[in-house]
């Protein structure tokens, strides 16, 4: 009886891959999901009243809103600026679309802290220009939040409206520029018409990154305001008020789940628009005009200040020493010899190896299990995008829970359940390009399911494997919202080092520890984006 199941499981590759994604899906996200809102069918009183929680889910909502406001003005311009191939900063400006990608928030808000901090240096100019005594504190604001949220997503905007705008058809437009139109009219009458899609595919992420939006809100909220997504790491981890954290989070995974929902919506509208009107033509390039050329010269000012500059004073703080005016490795030399630095480092690598290769495996499980269902399931579709509605605070509250002293095998299990999504997207347009010709020509040539998926299916998908692998590992680095929830006992990867350094006011240190960070997560990123096959159209985003 024994033989005939280890003969089973192996000659039957749908039965083994079944058990072991069951196996994941329960473990890495259904009972830290359902754990986490549990509280609420306990009698236990809460401290978190109606009257904070309306004020928590407007002033959510509010700076979601503005900040993707903020990044859809400036990725719809700077994807304009981007589109028209003869101004000087075209592949200037394209170069960091990948920011938001692969520099963690963390890097961001240290770089404004740096420059817009209170003793940043865009606030020290501001009090010899003015002469005042007062410290500035915009950046601690409601409105700060919005800033770095927005210039922070902006280039996700600009790279999918750019892609948009270089396959339009010109022919509309060439024809209204005949009748006497203006550029501005042609833009909001027609162009604006054909881009709206891809507008809207761009904004969801964006909304959700927002939205979900951590380490940002943590370090800039003002004191009284806060989010869904703080809140719940507040009375979760402060007042172990775990009824009303299981509220929000109920809240906030609804809500995610509706904007989720409109996001699918606006892609498959965006497929359908494509067949209409973005068929590529050849046109003539055009020269731009002295307004074109000094609204152009200022909105690139406006990018260098609150985008270029908070990511390169991080690397000049960190060699700058303000008493003494002069460059030195001081900080550096402080950085490794810290008692931990090291050891944050080998957690940060062990803790993403292993994320990427779980990761890796369930996408490529799932994406060879579904391909070889003759007709596909929405509910399987659909599956893959569930993670997306979680935040990690909720996964990290219910992994809390649900392991009271969590251990390092604990964040791989949540950083798997929240980044195998993308895996999933990158791997899976290569396992259903495998022509079906070939895979039954192997099932008659093989003995059994997993000879085919050995020899066929994953030399077939290699390329999306590597850069699977690279991207998590990234995603993983990065990551410092679940290692701080999880808050695990002598486990401290070098995202949670940085933030901690960032929290006990040591910026010049947290600084060089971020430029490794950066270094290691947008090293891995391009690795990512070198094996990714330019043939297979699969998102990352």
């Amino acid at each position: 009886m024994k033989t005939q199941r280890v003969k089973f499981f192996t000659q039957n590759f749908t039965a083994w891959t079944s058990l072991f994604l069951a196996v994941f899906f329960f473990i890495c996200f259904i009972l830290p999901f359902f754990k986490s809102i549990s509280p609420l069918f306990l009698k236990a009183e809460s401290s978190f009243n109606t009257r904070n929680l309306f004020g928590t889910i407007a002033f959510t909502f509010k700076t979601s809103l503005l900040s993707t406001t903020l990044a859809l003005l400036l990725g719809i311009i700077s994807a304009l600026l981007a589109a028209r191939g003869n101004l000087f900063f075209k592949n200037f400006l394209l170069c960091f679309s990948c920011v938001p990608l692969c520099v963690p928030a963390l890097i961001m808000a240290i770089g404004y802290i740096s420059i817009f901090g209170v003793n940043g240096t865009a606030s020290r100019f501001i009090r010899v220009l003015t002469g005042s005594t007062k410290p500035v504190t915009f950046l601690y604001s409601f409105w700060g939040i919005v800033t770095v949220q927005g210039f922070y997503n902006f280039p996700l905007v600009m790279s999918g409206v750019c892609d948009a705008l270089k396959n339009l058809n010109r022919t509309h437009e060439e024809a209204a520029s005949l009748l006497g139109a203006s550029k501005c009219r042609i833009f909001f009458s027609v162009t604006l018409f054909k881009i709206i899609p891809a507008v809207i595919s761009s904004l969801i992420p964006v909304f959700l990154y927002c939205f979900f939006s951590f380490i940002i809100v943590l370090m800039f909220s003002p004191p009284g305001s806060t989010t869904l997504e703080v809140s719940v790491y507040t009375l979760t981890r402060a007042r172990l008020d775990f009824r009303g954290a299981a509220l929000l989070c109920l809240i906030e995974t609804l809500c995610a789940g509706i904007i989720l929902f409109l996001y699918s919506l606006a892609e498959k509208k965006a497929l359908k628009a494509k067949d209409i009107f973005f068929l590529k033509t050849e046109t003539q390039k055009t020269i731009p005009s002295r307004i074109e050329k000094f609204f152009a010269s200022v909105f690139f000012v406006i990018i260098v200040i609150f985008f270029l500059l908070p990511l390169f004073s991080i690397i000049f703080d960190s060699f700058f020493i303000p008493g003494k005016n002069s460059l030195s490795l001081k900080f550096w030399k402080e950085l490794f010899l810290m008692k931990g630095f090291f050891k944050s480092l080998f957690s940060m690598f062990a803790a993403g190896v292993f994320t990427a290769v779980f990761s890796t495996a369930a996408a490529f499980f799932y994406s060879a299990f579904i391909s070889r269902i003759k007709k596909e399931k929405t509910i399987l579709k659909i599956i893959p995008l569930l993670p997306m509605t979680v935040s990690s605070v909720v996964l990290g509250t219910g992994f809390h829970l649900v392991f009271k002293n969590p251990r390092n095998f604990i964040l791989v299990a949540a950083q798997c359940a929240m980044f195998w999504p993308f895996a999933f997207r990158l791997i899976y347009p290569a396992v259903k390009k495998i022509p079906l010709s070939v895979t039954e020509s192997a099932l008659l040539l093989s003995n059994s399911e997993t000879g085919v998926f050995f020899t066929i299916t994953i030399p077939y998908c290699k390329r999306q494997i590597l850069s699977s692998l690279a991207l998590c590992f990234a995603m993983s680095a990065g990551d410092t919202t679940l290692p701080l929830i999880l808050g695990i006992k002598d486990f401290t990867p070098l995202a949670l080092f940085t933030y901690r350094l960032s929290s006990s006011y040591r910026f010049s240190h947290a600084g060089c520890a971020g430029i490794i960070l950066a270094a290691i997560c947008v090293s891995a990123f391009f690795i990512s984006m070198k094996f990714k096959d330019p043939h297979i159209k699969g998102k990352i985003q």
